[in-house]
């Protein structure tokens, strides 16, 4: 299975999974599937002695315990071990190491939203063990189907209800003996048993328990004592209506059942103490006849019962926030967010290929410079922690520096490198350089498909062991381009070798004084910048220098940067022939701050409409994008990055066109 839904939703049946022969020997991971909010965590668990002495660890805890869970069917799925597995697909460097924990950390998402989303149950935050609706389905005396084979029967229903999550806004800020803060979407600690409410920053358990009944706790308040394992202050008597219908005022309702007949009965409705819910419970036909003999009380209170259309009304107010929680879950898990920028050099990386032994096939960049930002929504910090650098990319068969497209590597390769300065925090909105070291491991010059990943495994607010990802799709390997084509001249519109006696002769006799010398280019300074933060180069702000570039030569660098980003030169005209007499002192060669563009060469995916036509496909499609090169001088260039510095033409401002070059 690829589809990461699929991987959920295995998680989340496989919670239920049981050891065979099951309930005669034996055991499942149901039994640790509920929390009742009014006790200790430690003894929050199912206590249902009244079911063959099942018990089980409380669902909040379960949910963390590792060292439980790997001692029963199926192993481990703890919140703690999903995000180890996390951590390790993240940092894995093969790809079907990836694929395998990227699948466990879903499933282990799957289970952790299983043991939340049954906090919506009232049965379970309530003590009641329930195996009869897993055998049973329908109650065999009332003929109504239980809540969940209700729920199971109708997902159509409930998916129209799950349409409109109800999200939580629990505080994620407090961790008890080291738990992860997830706790608070089960339990926050805020209902004690006198306050039931329908507020959003308690747990889910703590919403069921304080406004729902399950099938067991009917009445439970009335009927059981303080100290009785099936006790629950709310909901009571006085949270109904219970009393106009003793008195006779509460009307018949008539409703259609679910095969389509007319049903017509009396509904207890829910009207105090947190939520309302108009069909709460439903009476029996005999229901009168009991009370009118035994009067009021407990043999009278077990005549009401949940029918469908209980469970419909039940439905509606429970699916929304166990769609929400889960959700508030998911975002909790994925929120710790790094945005990747560009260092202060303007450059991830740069490889010099005039350095000796250069060779393009061989080559590859041995270090990475960024600047990464906690963006985390809910501003917690990163601390004490470890960084790491995952580089993501495939490689050109050939050298991919033209413009007729290679052949590409099928599969991705990855690096990953730790932090060189061990560095360990990331705050709120501080962006902080980090260095990574990939001597060992670099980026070949000819990587195609170029993505960072920065990792943060460490405290992230009040979670330890916590993870946060920051991604970046930056450029491919670009040349940074620098032509000096200043031993050609233009004069009068047309090109000639500069300081040649053609040159001289195409001069008016009025500008025999003119400059029309080969100059090389000396002390050659340039700066990369942000294209949202440009700046010009000079000899006190660059991101390269470079001493002399000849007059009809290129000098060329390979860079890892953004797509877009500024460059800005600033250079001298040097003399170059001992005849050239002409006063060059000041002379300078300023280009300022402009838009450049990176290499793109990759395979991207695309939902646009519009970007998909212009290749002839249809949205959502996959294009393979490859750069396009220019010929100059014979030189294969990539336009949208470097420059090509003239010399100085006769008369000023009318160049030639380049194409006109021999």
């Amino acid at each position: 299975m690829h589809d990461i839904r699929l991987w959920v939703q295995g998680g989340a049946q496989l919670e239920d999974a049981s050891s065979p022969f099951f309930p005669l020997f034996g055991t499942t991971r149901s039994l640790n599937h509920f929390h009742n909010p009014l006790k200790p965590w430690s003894q929050a668990g199912l206590d249902d002695w009244y079911i063959n002495h099942y018990t089980g660890e409380s669902s909040l805890l379960w949910a963390q315990d590792g060292n439980a869970q790997q001692n029963i069917v199926e192993g481990d799925w703890s919140w703690q071990k999903t995000r180890s597995n996390y951590y390790t697909a993240i940092t894995s460097t093969t790809n079907s190491a990836r694929q395998e924990y990227f699948a466990r950390t879903f499933r282990g998402l799957g289970h952790q939203m299983h043991l939340l989303q049954d906090t919506s149950v009232p049965d379970h935050v309530r003590n009641s063990a329930h195996p009869e609706d897993a055998i049973f389905g329908k109650n065999p005396f009332t003929g109504s189907a239980y809540f969940e084979s209700w729920a199971k029967n109708n997902y159509l229903f409930i998916n129209t209800l799950a349409a409109n999550p109800i999200f939580p806004t629990v505080s994620f800020n407090v961790s008890y003996n080291g738990l992860a803060p997830t706790t608070q979407l089960f339990d926050a600690e805020i209902y004690n048993g006198t306050n039931p409410s329908t507020g959003l920053t308690q747990g889910l358990s703590e919403y069921t328990n304080a406004n729902f009944f399950s099938n067991s706790t009917i009445f439970a308040a009335e009927i059981y004592q303080a100290s009785d394992r099936h006790y629950f202050p709310y909901p009571k008597k006085t949270s109904t209506d219970l009393q106009s219908f003793i008195a006779g005022s509460k009307a018949y309702e008539t409703i259609t059942a679910e095969d389509g007949n007319t049903d017509k009965a009396y509904w207890i409705s829910k009207t105090a103490d947190g939520e309302t819910i108009k069909h709460f419970l439903r009476a029996r036909y005999f229901t009168n006849i009991v009370y009118n003999l035994f009067g009021e009380g407990p043999l009278y209170y077990s005549t009401f019962y949940r029918d469908e259309k209980c469970h419909e009304d039940y439905a509606s107010l429970l699916i929304p926030r166990a769609v929400g929680y889960s959700a508030g879950l998911l975002n909790y898990f994925f929120r710790g967010a790094i945005d990747i920028s560009l260092p202060s050099s303007g450059i991830y990386s740069v490889i010099d290929p005039t350095q000796p032994g250069f060779d393009p096939s061989k080559a590859g960049f041995t270090s990475i410079k960024l600047k990464a930002t906690n963006t985390t929504t809910t501003g917690e910090n990163m601390t004490n922690g470890t960084i790491q650098l995952v580089v993501k990319y495939k490689v050109a068969q050939a050298d991919p520096f033209h413009s007729t497209p290679v052949a590409i590597s099928p599969g991705f390769s990855y690096i990953v490198a730790p932090e060189k300065n061990n560095v360990s925090s990331l705050y709120i909105a501080t962006p902080t350089e980090l260095n990574f070291d990939l001597s060992q491991n670099p980026i070949p010059l000819w990587a195609t498909d170029v993505y960072l990943q920065v990792v943060f495994k460490g405290t992230l607010g009040a979670e330890t062991n916590a993870v946060a990802v920051g991604f970046k799709d930056i450029s491919e390997p670009t040349p940074l381009d620098i032509f000096n084509n200043m031993d050609k001249i233009c004069i009068l519109g047309q090109w000639y070798t500069a300081g040649s006696v053609e040159a001289y002769n195409a001069l008016p006799i009025s500008a025999k004084g003119w400059d029309y010398w080969a100059h090389d280019l000396t002390d050659e300074y340039d700066k990369i910048s942000p294209i949202s933060n440009p700046s010009n180069a000079s000899p006190t702000n660059f991101t390269f220098y470079t001493p002399l570039i000849n007059a009809g030569t290129l000098h060329r660098l390979y860079v890892l940067t953004d797509y877009d980003f500024s460059e800005s030169g600033y250079g001298t005209m040097a003399k170059k022939d001992p005849n050239d007499t002409y006063n060059h002192t000041g002379t300078r060669k300023i280009s300022l701050a402009q838009a450049m563009s990176g290499i793109r060469n990759q395979e991207d995916y695309s939902t646009d409409s519009v970007f998909c036509s212009s290749y002839g496909l249809t949205a959502p499609c996959t294009v393979r994008r490859s750069p396009l090169f220019y010929t100059f001088r014979g030189v294969d260039m990539w336009g949208p990055a470097g420059y090509i510095v003239d010399g100085v033409t006769y008369p000023n401002n009318s160049p030639c066109p380049w194409s006109a070059l021999p």
